[in-house]
């Protein structure tokens, strides 16, 4: 079972970190610092991040946030977790 919390300062640390290889590379995030001195991604206000942890490890995330009339959610999984559906069980 999963469980999850709004995302912390380090686990945004963290997931800037995750480098994920081949066809998903384009979901690596340039650090954390860099987006906090710009105030986008993980560092905009706008975004609500929530984190989701198997036992004691940090294997997703969510983002909700509000477009006007749509709400935004986006999801992403540890790179050891990408291409294995795991995404469903973060929704």
């Amino acid at each position: 079972m999963l469980t999850y919390h709004p995302t912390t300062e380090a686990e945004k640390e963290a997931i800037c970190a995750w480098q994920y290889p081949g066809e998903y590379a384009m979901y690596n995030n340039p650090p954390y610092a860099e987006q906090k001195k710009h105030g986008y991604g993980f560092a905009n206000p706008a975004n609500n991040f929530y984190s989701f942890y198997d036992g004691e490890t940090l294997v997703g995330f969510v983002n909700l946030s509000d477009e006007g009339d749509e709400v935004f959610f986006g999801i992403g999984a540890h790179p050891d977790h990408c291409g294995q559906n795991f995404s469903f069980w973060l929704t």
